[in-house]
Protein backbone atom coordinates (compact mmCIF):
# COMPACT_ATOMS: atom_id res chain seq x y z
CA UNK A 1 0.00 0.00 0.00
CA UNK A 2 0.83 3.68 -0.24
CA UNK A 3 2.07 6.48 2.02
CA UNK A 4 -1.87 7.68 2.25
CA UNK A 5 -4.92 6.27 3.51
CA UNK A 6 -8.75 6.29 3.25
CA UNK A 7 -10.83 5.88 6.11
CA UNK A 8 -14.50 6.07 7.58
CA UNK A 9 -14.39 7.39 11.79
CA UNK A 10 -15.73 4.10 12.61
CA UNK A 11 -12.53 2.60 11.15
CA UNK A 12 -10.11 4.58 12.42
CA UNK A 13 -11.82 3.85 15.77
CA UNK A 14 -11.41 0.74 15.16
CA UNK A 15 -8.18 0.42 14.75
CA UNK A 16 -7.14 2.18 17.42
CA UNK A 17 -8.99 -0.29 19.74
CA UNK A 18 -6.78 -2.44 17.86
CA UNK A 19 -3.64 -0.62 18.70
CA UNK A 20 -4.81 0.45 22.37
CA UNK A 21 -4.85 4.12 21.30
CA UNK A 22 -3.67 6.41 24.22
CA UNK A 23 -5.36 9.57 22.93
CA UNK A 24 -8.16 9.87 20.36
CA UNK A 25 -9.18 13.56 18.68
CA UNK A 26 -12.80 13.95 19.77
CA UNK A 27 -13.95 15.26 16.56
CA UNK A 28 -13.10 12.44 14.71
CA UNK A 29 -15.08 10.39 17.49
CA UNK A 30 -17.92 12.74 16.59
CA UNK A 31 -18.33 11.90 13.00
CA UNK A 32 -19.23 8.36 14.00
CA UNK A 33 -22.68 6.82 13.48
CA UNK A 34 -23.62 4.85 16.61
CA UNK A 35 -21.93 1.38 17.30
CA UNK A 36 -23.34 0.82 20.82
CA UNK A 37 -26.40 -1.41 19.68
CA UNK A 38 -24.48 -4.03 18.12
CA UNK A 39 -20.79 -3.54 18.42
CA UNK A 40 -19.78 -7.20 17.40
CA UNK A 41 -21.46 -6.49 13.98
CA UNK A 42 -19.50 -3.47 13.64
CA UNK A 43 -16.41 -5.02 14.52
CA UNK A 44 -17.43 -7.69 11.84
CA UNK A 45 -18.17 -5.33 9.01
CA UNK A 46 -15.52 -2.74 10.07
CA UNK A 47 -12.45 -5.24 9.78
CA UNK A 48 -13.98 -6.78 6.29
CA UNK A 49 -13.35 -3.78 5.10
CA UNK A 50 -10.18 -2.77 6.35
CA UNK A 51 -9.07 -6.19 5.07
CA UNK A 52 -10.53 -5.43 1.06
CA UNK A 53 -8.32 -1.98 1.66
CA UNK A 54 -5.64 -3.87 2.39
CA UNK A 55 -5.13 -2.00 5.85
CA UNK A 56 -5.78 -5.59 8.22
CA UNK A 57 -4.32 -8.44 7.96
CA UNK A 58 -6.34 -11.86 9.34
CA UNK A 59 -4.66 -14.90 9.97
CA UNK A 60 -5.83 -18.95 9.98
CA UNK A 61 -6.80 -18.14 13.50
CA UNK A 62 -9.29 -15.09 12.73
CA UNK A 63 -6.64 -12.72 14.36
CA UNK A 64 -6.36 -9.50 13.01
CA UNK A 65 -2.87 -7.57 12.32
CA UNK A 66 -2.57 -3.82 11.02
CA UNK A 67 0.08 -3.76 8.06
CA UNK A 68 2.89 -1.80 9.88
CA UNK A 69 3.06 0.82 7.20
CA UNK A 70 -0.41 2.01 7.57
CA UNK A 71 -0.15 1.22 11.52
CA UNK A 72 3.10 4.06 11.29
CA UNK A 73 1.11 6.01 9.91
CA UNK A 74 -1.31 5.95 12.75
CA UNK A 75 0.67 5.97 15.59
CA UNK A 76 0.73 9.87 15.41
CA UNK A 77 -2.88 10.22 15.76
CA UNK A 78 -3.03 7.73 18.72
CA UNK A 79 0.21 8.05 20.38
CA UNK A 80 1.19 11.58 19.60
CA UNK A 81 1.25 14.15 22.71
CA UNK A 82 1.52 17.37 20.10
CA UNK A 83 -1.39 18.39 17.18
CA UNK A 84 -1.94 20.81 15.57
CA UNK A 85 -4.02 22.57 13.00
CA UNK A 86 -5.12 24.80 9.92
CA UNK A 87 -9.06 25.65 10.28
CA UNK A 88 -10.18 27.66 6.99
CA UNK A 89 -13.81 29.15 7.04
CA UNK A 90 -14.52 30.39 3.64
CA UNK A 91 -17.39 33.00 3.48
CA UNK A 92 -19.83 33.17 0.46
CA UNK A 93 -22.97 31.58 -0.49
CA UNK A 94 -22.67 28.16 1.09
CA UNK A 95 -20.14 28.94 3.41
CA UNK A 96 -16.85 26.16 3.18
CA UNK A 97 -15.05 24.87 6.08
CA UNK A 98 -11.98 23.07 5.65
CA UNK A 99 -9.77 21.39 8.83
CA UNK A 100 -5.72 19.73 8.12
CA UNK A 101 -4.52 18.52 11.72
CA UNK A 102 -0.88 17.09 12.22
CA UNK A 103 -0.27 14.56 14.23
CA UNK A 104 3.19 14.19 15.44
CA UNK A 105 5.33 10.91 16.92
CA UNK A 106 8.74 9.37 16.86
CA UNK A 107 9.80 11.51 13.93
CA UNK A 108 6.70 10.67 12.09
CA UNK A 109 4.18 13.62 10.76
CA UNK A 110 0.71 12.58 10.07
CA UNK A 111 -1.80 14.55 8.55
CA UNK A 112 -5.82 14.48 8.44
CA UNK A 113 -8.32 16.20 6.86
CA UNK A 114 -11.92 15.60 6.27
CA UNK A 115 -13.92 15.08 2.62
CA UNK A 116 -17.24 13.87 2.08
CA UNK A 117 -17.91 12.06 5.56
CA UNK A 118 -13.99 10.18 4.53
CA UNK A 119 -11.02 11.10 6.80
CA UNK A 120 -7.78 11.25 3.85
CA UNK A 121 -4.99 10.60 5.86
CA UNK A 122 -1.32 11.59 4.48
CA UNK A 123 2.37 11.26 5.88
CA UNK A 124 3.68 14.47 5.68
CA UNK A 125 6.64 16.64 6.80
CA UNK A 126 7.33 20.28 7.58
CA UNK A 127 8.11 21.31 3.87
CA UNK A 128 4.25 20.41 3.21
CA UNK A 129 3.35 22.59 6.04
CA UNK A 130 4.91 25.31 5.38
CA UNK A 131 3.73 24.93 1.49
CA UNK A 132 -0.22 24.56 2.86
CA UNK A 133 0.65 27.68 5.31
CA UNK A 134 2.08 29.57 1.93
CA UNK A 135 -0.65 28.31 -0.82
CA UNK A 136 -3.25 30.39 1.60
CA UNK A 137 -1.61 33.41 0.64
CA UNK A 138 -1.07 35.21 -3.01
CA UNK A 139 2.66 36.10 -3.65
CA UNK A 140 1.40 39.36 -4.97
CA UNK A 141 -0.45 39.65 -1.59
CA UNK A 142 -1.16 43.25 -1.93
CA UNK A 143 -0.30 44.66 1.72
CA UNK A 144 -1.01 47.99 3.10
CA UNK A 145 -0.46 48.66 6.66
CA UNK A 146 -3.66 49.87 8.15
CA UNK A 147 -5.38 49.65 12.14
CA UNK A 148 -8.89 49.55 12.39
CA UNK A 149 -11.54 48.85 15.19
CA UNK A 150 -14.06 46.69 13.28
CA UNK A 151 -14.68 45.37 9.41
CA UNK A 152 -17.50 44.96 7.46
CA UNK A 153 -19.22 41.83 7.67
CA UNK A 154 -20.23 42.03 3.83
CA UNK A 155 -16.11 42.43 3.28
CA UNK A 156 -15.21 39.18 5.25
CA UNK A 157 -14.28 36.30 3.11
CA UNK A 158 -11.93 34.17 4.61
CA UNK A 159 -11.42 32.96 8.79
CA UNK A 160 -7.95 31.43 9.78
CA UNK A 161 -7.40 29.71 12.88
CA UNK A 162 -3.61 28.15 14.17
CA UNK A 163 -3.65 25.93 16.65
CA UNK A 164 -1.15 23.64 18.52
CA UNK A 165 -1.55 21.60 21.57
CA UNK A 166 0.74 19.42 23.75
CA UNK A 167 -1.18 17.61 25.85
CA UNK A 168 -0.75 18.55 29.49
CA UNK A 169 1.32 21.14 28.64
CA UNK A 170 0.49 23.87 26.07
CA UNK A 171 -1.77 25.41 23.58
CA UNK A 172 -1.62 28.28 21.70
CA UNK A 173 -4.00 29.65 18.73
CA UNK A 174 -3.44 33.08 16.46
CA UNK A 175 -6.47 33.54 14.06
CA UNK A 176 -6.86 36.10 10.75
CA UNK A 177 -9.51 37.69 9.14
CA UNK A 178 -9.18 38.35 5.18
CA UNK A 179 -11.44 41.29 4.51
CA UNK A 180 -11.16 42.95 0.84
CA UNK A 181 -7.85 40.66 -0.05
CA UNK A 182 -6.03 41.91 2.80
CA UNK A 183 -5.22 39.44 6.43
CA UNK A 184 -5.75 41.23 10.28
CA UNK A 185 -4.89 40.20 12.96
CA UNK A 186 -5.35 41.24 16.40
CA UNK A 187 -3.50 44.32 17.69
CA UNK A 188 -5.13 44.50 21.24
CA UNK A 189 -8.18 44.51 22.66
CA UNK A 190 -9.91 46.76 20.47
CA UNK A 191 -7.99 46.62 17.17
CA UNK A 192 -7.34 44.41 14.76
CA UNK A 193 -4.32 45.41 12.13
CA UNK A 194 -2.71 43.97 8.60
CA UNK A 195 -0.30 41.48 8.22
CA UNK A 196 2.39 40.95 5.48
CA UNK A 197 2.90 37.94 4.24
CA UNK A 198 6.11 36.86 4.99
CA UNK A 199 4.87 37.51 9.28
CA UNK A 200 1.55 35.45 8.27
CA UNK A 201 3.77 32.58 7.13
CA UNK A 202 5.95 32.77 9.76
CA UNK A 203 4.10 33.21 12.62
CA UNK A 204 1.50 30.53 11.03
CA UNK A 205 4.10 27.99 10.62
CA UNK A 206 5.87 28.52 14.20
CA UNK A 207 2.44 27.11 15.29
CA UNK A 208 1.82 24.58 13.26
CA UNK A 209 5.10 23.16 12.79
CA UNK A 210 4.99 21.04 16.12
CA UNK A 211 8.16 20.12 18.19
Amino acid sequence: MGKDIVLTPEELYYLGALLQAKYIDYAYVAAMDDIGQNYKLFEKDTSAALVSKGILLEDFSGNMEIVETAAKLLRPIFFGETETSIDICELGEENKVSVFKFHFYDGVITMVRGERGKLLIDSVDQVVIHDRISALISENYPFVPQTVADLPKETITRFFAFKSIIVGKTAQVKTYIESDGLLYQEKNDTEIETVDRDTFIADAYDIVKGV
